[in-house]
């Protein structure tokens, strides 16, 4: 189960371990750190969502 926390300034999102390991394997591969990559791919999703009012930056507009 992923699970989203969230407060002013921080969104944390907890996943199962085998989707961490996996995606480890897929930030070195693509030469990031594992929170980056995760950045990277989540953050786009997460505007589109219903996780967008999470997001810090969208309670600025």
């Amino acid at each position: 189960m992923i699970t989203v926390m969230s407060d002013e300034t921080t969104t944390m999102i907890r996943i199962p371990i085998s989707i961490h390991k996996a995606l480890k394997v897929a930030a070195a591969a693509a030469g990031k750190s594992t929170a980056q990559y995760v950045a990277d791919v989540l953050t786009p999703t997460l505007k589109t969502s219903a996780g967008a009012p999470y997001l810090p930056n969208d309670r600025t507009k």
